[in-house]
């Protein structure tokens, strides 16, 4: 007898766009890379789930955030916040020069289709443009993907995040664009 995955993580899920920095301490920060490009930078970091991204250009500073641990995180400095589940796209000034706009899908897998997806994706995580965190929650092996593709008046965010404890892959591709 086969019994549905249980989804307790999606449903806490959030995406949040800030204007400005946060601070490390608000997260277990397992990896992180740094880029300088054409004027502007930005910063990414790995967590247990999660990630967040700042990008700054001149005196403008936004930074996404995709937790399910929303509950530890400030609410001053939020522009917007979107629950996880299903498809959702949100598009806005993030700052005096620049706009954002994200999309987030998520899926829930059978454990089979799960495993295939999680190899697929550990895969893809060792290209050069990518950072990972592998790690286990009660013998299940869980992975989030982050990657960065650079253009001159963009910077452009694909992260994956796989949780084998109830089959969830959480995608979002997220888009920072200089507005001078």
């Amino acid at each position: 007898m086969s019994t549905s995955p249980k989804i307790p993580s999606l449903q806490a899920y959030q995406l949040a766009l800030y204007r400005g920095p946060l601070h490390p301490e608000f997260f277990r920060v397992a990896t992180r890379k740094t880029l300088l490009h054409n004027g502007y930078e930005a910063e990414a970091w790995l967590f247990p789930g999660g990630h967040t991204a700042r990008f700054e250009y001149g005196p403008s500073c936004a930074t996404e955030v995709l937790s399910e641990e929303v509950d530890t995180l400030p609410v001053r400095g939020v522009i917007a916040s979107l629950p996880c589940a299903g498809e959702r796209e949100h598009e806005c000034k993030a700052a005096e020069k620049v706009d954002y706009m994200t999309s987030v899908q998520t899926e829930t897998l059978e454990r089979h289709l799960y495993r295939s997806t999680f190899m697929e994706m550990l895969e893809y995580a060792e290209s050069p443009d990518c950072i990972h965190h592998r790690w286990r929650e009660e013998e299940a092996e869980n992975l989030s993907v982050l990657e960065l593709q650079r253009y001159n008046d963009e910077l452009h965010l694909q992260t994956w995040h796989l949780r084998a404890d109830s089959g969830l892959v959480l995608r979002s591709q997220s888009v920072f664009m200089i507005k001078d």
